[in-house]
């Protein structure tokens, strides 16, 4: 059993290379089938996975793998429409989640709810400001372009890939974060004022929507219902 998994060890990536490069250009390496698949494209060969390119090593005539390779790439093209909810589960039940593990605290806490400040949302953590603005929902740092110069920034949370946004964001909202998080730091930063770990954000305020940030308090007024 040691001796086998040793020799599969060693020759395995070089029967996974020899395979590869017999699926990409079509021209048969030594011990190796030829007429897998007709031309494809190299990027193809990535939607099938190890066990299935596998089957190009073995010496049983004609592998036609192109019904993998499609199957692949039909989940990779129905993966890219999807979009994925803020929450998976109960968003209720998030406060048991926060409590149940303390690590959590250091990049999420609860909303600090105080009800006499009739707020529509309430933040974990703030960098201190107000301002009122439209709002700009954006739920990922690659549709940042849509992002227009002195809107308020409304999105899940923030990292390096959306830093280029605080130089012309006039505030910002996030669902996460807590006081050491990098939204709350950078909005400190750039003197922004900012409201984190609201958990809703990205829920209740839609894009186009004026909102009131008071960062001194914690709390995102929704201005048009």
């Amino acid at each position: 059993m040691i001796q086998r998994v040793r020799i599969l060890a060693i020759a395995g990536p070089h029967m996974y290379r020899l395979a590869t490069r017999t699926i990409a250009s079509d021209k048969p390496e030594p011990g190796i089938t030829s007429g897998l698949l007709t031309k494809p494209p190299v990027r193809m060969i990535t939607r099938a996975v190890a066990h299935e390119i596998r089957k190009a090593g073995v010496p049983m005539g004609d592998v036609n793998l192109r019904p993998y390779v499609e199957r692949r790439k039909e989940a990779w093209k129905k993966a890219l429409d999807f979009d994925p909810p803020t929450f998976i589960g109960n968003i209720e039940k998030a406060g048991e989640v926060l409590k149940s593990d303390p690590t959590l605290s250091v990049s999420t806490q609860l909303p600090i709810v105080r009800e006499e400040l009739k707020a529509d949302l309430y933040g974990a953590a703030a960098a201190p400001g107000m301002v009122e603005a439209p709002a700009r929902v954006i739920m990922e740092a690659n549709r940042l372009s849509e992002l227009k110069e002195g809107e308020i920034l409304v999105a899940p949370g923030t990292s390096a890939a959306w830093t280029v946004a605080f130089s012309f964001i006039k505030g910002l909202i996030t669902d996460g974060g807590g006081a050491l998080s990098h939204p709350v730091i950078m909005a400190r930063e750039y003197g922004i004022p900012c409201v984190a770990g609201c958990l809703q954000g990205t829920q209740k305020i839609k894009t186009g929507q004026k909102v009131r940030i008071d960062g001194d308090l914690g709390v995102v007024y929704i201005l048009d219902k």
